[in-house]
């Protein structure tokens, strides 16, 4: 399936933004070749370009072997869901290479090969693959619904007959379930005619992505045998239809924030 764009986080054209410190200090602004080495890991840039558009960012710098590279920090939200579909694209390339096993006569059943720690490297490919893409998908969503949400926000819910209101920090605690936060929260937060009608098929998908991502990080040993262990859980993880919860996940995040995921054009 395409793949999505990847925005910057912090990033402007053409401002001038006003930087300061956190007592409210103006932050001086300094030519990058005198200031090589007082660069901090955390910096805002301000370059001209070729078109003569000032360009701004927010950069987390890396240092490899004594050099330091500079480059715009990505929306964690969109590199998540980018790492998600990657992951789901190679485990599709993997299973294609399936064929190449070998065959049982008269059958439609292959064997892939067997290698020296008994177990297949492509069929072990095939399910590391499913996970990652499962868990950075749960996680892009996690981070979505945090990210939109305002500071100012408060989040009413009802609690002994008395309603309560929930600010930012209790938001992104586990005072809110991840089923609350996608379903009543946001209906609250968005308060559109329909918005949860529309929305309920792209949350049920979700909700099953969400699912077998709890039984991941677990992995609970439940059952009565060995042959038993983590079979429920890897079933799950070959069973679900990770390209439809990846569609369904960008068109619950474009109806909360029109727009906000592009696909790459190929």
């Amino acid at each position: 399936m395409k793949n999505i764009n990847i925005p910057a986080y912090y990033y402007f054209e053409n401002s001038n933004p006003k930087v300061t410190y956190e007592d409210g200090s103006e932050v001086i602004h300094k030519d990058g070749n005198e200031a090589i080495n007082e660069i901090s890991n955390e910096i805002v840039v301000i370059l001209n370009d070729n078109l003569g558009k000032k360009l701004i960012f927010k950069a987390r710098t890396i240092t490899f072997d004594k050099v330091i590279y500079i480059a715009p920090f990505p929306n964690p939200v969109h590199l998540l869901i980018f790492s998600s579909i990657e992951n789901y694209n190679q485990s599709v390339n993997v299973i294609k290479q399936f064929a190449h096993g070998n065959n049982i006569e008269g059958e439609n059943i292959t064997v892939l090969e067997i290698n020296e720690n008994n177990t297949s490297h492509k069929y072990n490919d095939y399910v590391r693959l499913r996970i990652l893409s499962i868990i950075t998908l749960v996680n892009s969503i996690e981070a979505f619904l945090n990210q939109i949400i305002p500071n100012e926000f408060k989040y009413k819910v009802e609690e002994n007959g008395n309603v309560k209101e929930l600010d930012k920090k209790s938001i992104e605690s586990t005072k809110v379930s991840f089923r609350d936060k996608l379903t009543k929260l946001i209906y609250q937060f968005k308060n559109i005619d329909r918005f949860e009608t529309d929305n309920a098929p792209f949350v049920d998908s979700i909700l099953d992505a969400y699912s077998v991502r709890k039984e991941i990080v677990h992995m609970k040993t439940n059952s009565e045998n060995e042959l038993e262990l983590y079979f429920k859980t890897v079933s799950n993880i070959l069973e679900i239809d990770i390209e439809k919860v990846i569609e369904d996940t960008i068109s619950y995040i474009n109806n909360i924030s029109p727009e906000f995921i592009s696909l790459e054009n190929q």
